[in-house]
């Protein structure tokens, strides 16, 4: 699994990387708000491609801060399960 930011960068390679990376962030940060809008699946065998736009607030210690983009993933099915493979976040 690979986690991608803004501007391409890589955040995370690897499962526990990636899960460690998940933990990292919201023991850092307090999410007030989420709302995501205008999602989309694509399969193709045994690939898919899910994207949504999104926007959350959130507080960093007591900073609030608003962001928006857009989240793109790939889950793999393996064994009859869907595994998220690689996920990028836009904007």
């Amino acid at each position: 699994m690979s986690l991608v930011g803004p501007d391409s960068q890589r955040i995370a390679e690897g499962r526990e990387a990636c899960i460690q990376s998940y933990r990292d962030e919201y023991q850092r940060v307090q999410v007030t708000a989420f709302k995501a809008d205008k999602a989309e699946v694509n399969v193709a065998g045994h690939t898919a491609v899910a994207t949504y736009n999104y926007s959350q607030s959130y507080e960093v210690g007591s900073e609030a801060r608003t962001e928006d983009g857009r989240n793109i993933l790939v889950f793999t099915k393996e064994a009859g399960q869907w595994l998220l493979t690689w996920k990028a976040v836009i904007g």
